[in-house]
């Protein structure tokens, strides 16, 4: 597991998200996710959704409810604790190009993570799955829902 205070998370697949899709990202850090920002955004308005979670499961509390569009959130996030769940779903069609957010670990001079999560990981090409790392670990999984 690859470890920095920062990093970026940039999912824009060749071509476009594919349907069904359920990509989870777990940003780890020390003590808190003092910043998370969207830096671009397009998915599908209505149908493809990005949600943030504070903490490392779907059953915390939202920081973002379930957001789509070509839109950007109109603010920056922080985690009350160590973690932050990045849930991204997409229906059964329609592509849309993705997003991308960055975050900071609180202080910056400490060790975090991210890690992709997720059932199967069946979408690995890491040209369009790409996380920047600069300077939490990170990890994760974006597989297709089967219905």
């Amino acid at each position: 597991m690859l470890e920095q205070a920062a990093g970026t998370i940039t999912f824009f697949p060749p071509g476009g998200t594919d349907d069904n899709l359920e990509c989870t990202w777990l940003i780890q850090c020390p003590s808190s996710v003092e910043q998370l920002q969207f830096e671009r955004f397009s998915t599908e308005a209505n149908f493809d959704f990005v949600s943030l979670y504070d903490g490392s499961t779907e059953a915390s509390p939202q920081l973002l409810s379930p957001w789509s569009g070509s839109s950007l959130p109109s603010t920056d996030f922080a985690s009350t604790g160590s973690s932050v769940l990045v849930l991204f779903t997409t229906d059964g069609s329609v592509s849309s190009d993705g997003f991308e957010v960055s975050y900071e670990c609180e202080g910056s001079g400490g060790r975090g993570s991210t890690e992709l999560q997720g059932s199967n990981l069946l979408v690995t090409a890491p040209d369009f799955n790409r996380v920047l790392l600069h300077g939490g670990a990170v990890a994760g999984t974006c597989g297709l829902v089967l219905n």
